[in-house]
């Protein structure tokens, strides 16, 4: 049986707790989501320009205030019948499920001898939107001084990577983007020498539904995956909705909708019909069934598949075995509060009956500081970071941020939390989570924005209602 040490991160910016995939960017837009649709771009602020025959985006340098579109098609590719004759005009590429990019970042020149510790980052987005090109995981380079290679993951999303059902089972394979995430490490294994990257020294670290990902390789096979793809695991602001077995009525019942949304309910061959409708058609089927459900639900997500995931993640980790050595858990003091309204009915009472002044003091304490959503931290590490959940003020103390980061990169570099290589930083002392100490590390500010670094014991009360849950699980 394997163990896994436990490192527990808590970012707080707010006064409850009083201690206060990838391509390259600029290659026609390949999400299996129109990002603009769910609101990923604001109003008037989208790079995306409409060729006709493709859609391209822009990757925009607010430092430089610069926005580029690299590799855009002028013509079509001179192979085939095309080798030796006149350019032709480029092919009409509207949508493409070609999506299997990564993207590698090495500092300076490559030198294969180097043998650096190798960073992997699977983006967030509940598993139906997002890019790496909105993540700008190659920040961790310059972070890192250069002492890591970093190699950023895309992979398909909403019905093209997760719909399930027994007839998917049968016909096709369920959890295919986590398949194509195992696919991408498993990439990093054979091939990442050749970049100065040690394969023995591997990270991965996601945020979201990313994290969510890294917890489904976590528990891969029962904790007991044949093959070692990684060493140390982050989770950020972890997503963890229902997980279902994948012939789980709720699972089939999305998946008959799927059908019918494409119009193949009827068809002979039912699984066939969906999978040989255009891309075009199958975009508006996952948009048109997401969109069905309640607010902030989530319908396309992974299940247990009885053979990559075997089990309930939780059944696994409840057995305390896991693929990987130690894992760095980060949360946000308030990671629920995203997708509804913060403010408390007597709020909303006030400005109805006019005793604004009874709530004055209320409401000024609650927007005082900014909370510690679910993402905040994301900012932290990740600057330029293009996420529309994202809107809390950044605490900008460099000493704060420094010593945030250093935790994160303590452990992809070095193997080990409480190595300090950078100057004039808080170094707290970290311990691993367990039944014993159930300690955590808190990142807070506090009233006068100081920077306020420290373990604490997780809250009794959370435990309990974190063993409610473990109980109900193993009914």
């Amino acid at each position: 049986m394997k163990h896994l040490d436990y490192l527990l991160c808590a970012l707080s910016l707010t006064f409850p707790y009083y201690g206060l995939s990838a391509g390259y960017p600029g290659v026609p837009i390949r999400n299996q989501l129109d990002q603009t649709t769910f609101g990923v771009d604001e109003p008037g602020t989208s790079t995306d320009v409409d060729l006709g025959y493709a859609i391209y985006r822009g990757s925009y340098n607010a430092t430089v205030d610069r926005t580029d579109f690299l590799g855009v098609r002028y013509a079509a590719p001179p192979i085939g019948t095309l080798r030796f004759q006149a350019p032709m005009p480029p092919e009409r590429v509207r949508q493409s499920e070609d999506c299997l990019f990564l993207n590698v970042f090495v500092s300076g020149q490559v030198k294969k001898s180097e043998k650096l510790p190798v960073l992997v980052w699977i983006h967030g987005g509940g598993y139906v939107l997002g890019s790496s090109a909105m993540h700008p995981a190659e920040s961790f380079v310059s972070e890192a001084d250069g002492g890591l290679v970093v190699v950023v993951v895309q992979y398909r999303l909403g019905m093209f990577g997760f719909l399930s059902g027994a007839e998917v089972k049968e016909k096709g394979a369920l959890n295919a983007g986590l398949l194509d995430q195992r696919r991408a490490l498993v990439w990093v294994q054979d091939y990442i020498h050749l970049f100065g990257g040690d394969p023995e020294r591997v990270t991965i670290w996601g945020e979201s539904a990313g994290a969510g990902s890294v917890m489904q390789h976590m528990i891969a096979h029962g904790g007991n995956s044949p093959t070692k793809l990684f060493s140390n695991l982050i989770t950020s602001s972890i997503f963890f909705p229902h997980q279902y077995k994948y012939n789980d009525p709720i699972p089939e019942k999305i998946y008959l909708e799927s059908l019918r949304a494409a119009g193949c309910q009827d068809a002979i061959d039912r699984f066939r019909c969906l999978a040989d409708s255009d891309t075009e058609t199958l975009q508006k089927v996952n948009f048109a069934v997401n969109s069905a459900g309640f607010s902030w639900t989530f319908l396309f997500t992974p299940v247990v598949d009885n053979e990559y995931i075997i089990e309930h993640p939780l059944r696994t980790s409840l057995r305390r075995q896991f693929n990987g050595r130690k894992l760095l858990a980060v949360t946000n003091s308030l990671e629920g509060s995203s997708g509804r309204n913060n403010r408390g009915s007597d709020v909303h009472m006030s400005y109805i009956y006019g005793f604004i002044n009874v709530f004055r003091g209320c409401i000024q304490g609650s927007v005082r500081h900014s909370p510690g959503n679910h993402a905040s931290d994301l900012q932290y590490y990740m600057p330029g970071a293009n996420l529309p959940i994202i809107n809390d003020e950044l605490f900008e103390n460099a000493e704060f941020i420094a010593s945030f980061d250093s935790g994160f990169l303590g452990l992809a570099k070095y193997n080990d939390l409480n190595v300090h290589p950078v100057d004039n930083v808080i170094t707290p002392q970290w311990d691993s989570f367990d039944k014993i100490r159930y300690s955590e590390m808190l990142f807070n500010r506090t009233e006068d924005f100081k920077p306020d670094i420290h373990p604490i014991r997780t809250d009794p009360g959370l435990l309990q209602r974190c063993q409610f849950w473990e109980d109900l699980v193993m009914l």
